[in-house]
């Protein structure tokens, strides 16, 4: 690479690092390339993106980032897994890879602003999906509204069975 085009890659990783908010750094060290390959496809799946950067090039591309507190973790051969969307499908991905593929280790992440371990990454990717948390609590508030709409409901309801049973007494 000559010196316009490490420029370049820097400029286009800044951009990327910029709007990012979920990151995992993966050490992909005695990764086999048809591994690489395998989890590359796994993570495109997902709507998200996996690069294996230069620490040099990255550690000059996060300046200004919300990545700037992982500066310390770009030693060694290092891989951005990224996603803007939903975080957990991204950590349930690269830690079932890890399982599979004692090969992998996760280092580090941040996670809508807030950094984790490799093990509170582990954590994450054991919850449930974001839209499956939604519609759990979506359920949970729905339940006390509905027992109070009966609740409510009740007295009218008893009042108009007793006028029928009245009705049907009297012919």
């Amino acid at each position: 690479m000559n010196r316009k085009q490490k420029e370049e890659a820097v400029r286009q990783l800044h951009l990327s690092f910029k709007e990012l908010n979920n990151v995992f750094l993966v050490d992909f060290r005695g990764l086999k390339v048809v591994d690489a390959i395998s989890l590359r496809r796994k993570v495109k799946e997902v709507a998200s993106h996996y690069k294996v950067v230069k620490n040099t090039l990255a550690l000059m591309a996060i300046e200004d980032t919300p990545l700037e507190e992982l500066k310390d973790e770009f030693a060694g051969p290092t891989a951005v897994a990224y996603t803007k969307k939903d975080p957990v499908v991204l950590a349930k991905v690269l830690i079932g890879f890890a399982t599979d593929q004692v090969r992998i280790k996760i280092k580090k992440a941040l996670v809508d602003g807030e950094l984790l371990t490799a093990e509170e990454v582990k954590e994450l990717a054991y919850l449930p999906p974001k839209l499956d948390l939604i519609g759990k609590l979506v359920s949970v508030l729905k339940c006390p509204l509905g027992g109070l709409l009966n609740y409510l409901q009740a007295p009218i309801s008893n009042f108009i069975w007793t006028i029928d049973q009245i009705r049907l007494q009297k012919g």
